[in-house]
Parts: structure tokens; C-alpha cells; sequence
């Protein structure tokens, strides 16, 4: 889910953005500093947008290893209400293929995600949004009995319900574009009980697992015409997260609760209306977890 609230920014962002520099970047070159501006200026009504995201993700401890990739698909559109006020809705896919090595198993989701969102100019440098959301996920699990070697199979469906805000604050000097950001996410995930297949199948209850995350960071970016290369840093800390349980004997997850999220790439910014953002990003400090993410948005506005 962190990742969700780090894309959504993004769009939001970008969003913004592309209004400061008035579509093709002429306004970002000025020189001048851009917080005296209207913030709705060079506001289009409609604009729609997409966005892909494949991430690498790994776990190194016996116990729990993992290693596996997730393809994400956002799409949506939001409409400007005003000067100061955009909302509108996204639909996503995410598909999910794990290799579960501390039981020679697999792990695979497929689903769906409705998600509407507003965003809104508290000043001419300070913004909020928000989004609230709902996923539906069918899950494909299987593991290997120690005993006899034999595959165990089982299958599920999740329900989570989602909730994710941000305060933003921008500032322009020059062509450098400086941003602030403190966000959180929180989500309750409903597990339906199931039964596994396969020699030594046991039947697992039905569950709920609840997630929480606040992160704090910001932004450097650096305009040249149209091109907007950028880096951030974000502090990533979860007050609500369940530690696997291992069996007896087993290395014991540590709990650790807290990450660095480091990213860099580009934005443009076209005349006729076009923008799109490419970016990496990578969670480093976190015990025994390691996840790679790469980026594609593209926005029109008209």
C-alpha cells in the first residue's frame, strides 16, 4: 500500500506541476519565482492519465524469503472544479507473481482498484489531497509439504478498504523547484477463510490484517525548457503492521518499521498538452527487505 500513496503523489504532482509551468515549461525558465502566480492559472478542465509500475521486491531471511514482481496499472481522469479544486477517479490492475522460498511455494494475486480522489490550493504553495479506495484481490498460494514433498494448493479473495492523504508545499527559485511532503495511508485488508489441497492441507480461518504508514520527505527538481529532471528522499515509518509468524526454531522477523524511499528521473512538460514522468525508486534500511519500482506516467490535458 505505500507504494500506492507514493504513485498517487506522483500523479497529483504532476498534476500541479505541469500547471506551474504552464504546460510547456516557458513559465518554469522565467527566472521568476512562481508563488506570486494564480494557482489555478493554465488550470484545462479534463485530463485524463495513466500510469505503470513494475517492482522487484526480495526478503533474505530464511524464514520468510521471497522474491517475486508486481506489475501495477493506474488509469483515471479528474476534472478542475475551480482555481483551487480537482478531483476525479482511478481504476487499477495489479498482478503479482512471488516465488515463496521458505516454503518452496508461490504466491499470486490478481485485482482491481477503484479509488476517487480530490486535491485542492490551501495558498498559492500549499496544496492537500486525498483518496479513498477499495481493492478486490483473487489469490493463488501453494506451498511444499516437508514431509513428503508434495504440493499443497489453495485459493482465496481479499477485500481492503484504503484511505491515503497528503500535505504538499512547493516553492520555485529560478528554474529549481523545491517540494515538501508529509502523507500517510491506511488500510484494512478482510481475508476469506480457505482450505488447502494436497496431502497435509490444513484449513485456514478467515482473517483481517490492518497496514498504517506515514512518510515525510521532499523533492529537488531542475528544469531545462522542457525536460524536468528531479531526486527525493522520503522517510517511511509504518505504525501499523502485522510480523509474520514463523514456526518454533525458525530466525524471527525483527519488526523493523521504518525505511528510506530514494528516487530520481525526469518529467516533461509538451505545448500541446502532454506530459509524462519516468522515474525509479528503491527502499533501502529496512531489515532483511529489499524492492526496486520503475515509473511510467503520461498525462494529456485539453
Amino acid at each position: 500500500m505505500s507504494d500506492f500513496l507514493y504513485r498517487f503523489s506522483g500523479v497529483i504532482q504532476n498534476r500541479f506541476f505541469g500547471n506551474r509551468r504552464g504546460g510547456g515549461g516557458i513559465a518554469a525558465n522565467t527566472g521568476d519565482d512562481m508563488t506570486g502566480r494564480a494557482a489555478g492559472d493554465g488550470f484545462d478542465n479534463w485530463s485524463p492519465w495513466l500510469s505503470y509500475a513494475r517492482t522487484r521486491s526480495s526478503n533474505d531471511l530464511a524464514s520468510t524469503a521471497y522474491k517475486g514482481t508486481i506489475d501495477s496499472f493506474l488509469l483515471g481522469a479528474d476534472y478542475t472544479f475551480s482555481d483551487k479544486l480537482v478531483a476525479g477517479v482511478s481504476l487499477g490492475y495489479d498482478d503479482s507473481n512471488i516465488d515463496t522460498r521458505f516454503n518452496n511455494g508461490g504466491y499470486q494475486t490478481e485485482g482491481y482498484t477503484i479509488a476517487p480522489y480530490v486535491a485542492y490550493l490551501l495558498t498559492d504553495t500549499i496544496s492537500v489531497d486525498g483518496a479513498l479506495g477499495y481493492s478486490n484481490m483473487n489469490i493463488d498460494q501453494s506451498r511444499t509439504n516437508p514431509i513428503d514433498g508434495n504440493r499443497i494448493v489453495s485459493d482465496t479473495d481479499s477485500d481492503r478498504w484504503f484511505v491515503a492523504a497528503n500535505v504538499n508545499k512547493f516553492h520555485q527559485y529560478g528554474n529549481f523547484m523545491l517540494l515538501g511532503r508529509a502523507g500517510l495511508i491506511y488500510s484494512e485488508d478482510d481475508r476469506d477463510g480457505f482450505s488447502e489441497r494436497g496431502n497435509g492441507g490444513q484449513t485456514v480461518a478467515s482473517n483481517r490484517s490492518e497496514f498504517g504508514q506515514v512518510q515525510i520527505g521532499g523533492e529537488v527538481a531542475y528544469s531545462v525548457h522542457a525536460i524536468e529532471p528531479f531526486a527525493s528522499v522520503y522517510y517511511q515509518y509504518d505504525f501499523e503492521n502485522e510480523t509474520p509468524v514463523v514456526a518454533a526454531g525458525q530466525p524471527r522477523p525483527s519488526g523493523d518499521d521504518d525505511e528510506w524511499r530514494l528516487s530520481g528521473g525526469f518529467r516533461y512538460f509538451g505545448n500541446n498538452g502532454f506530459s509524462g514522468v519516468v522515474e525509479y525508486s528503491g527502499s533501502t534500511s529496512r531489515d532483511n527487505f529489499d524492492s526496486h519500482t520503475l515509473t511510467f506516467i503520461a498525462r494529456l490535458q485539453f
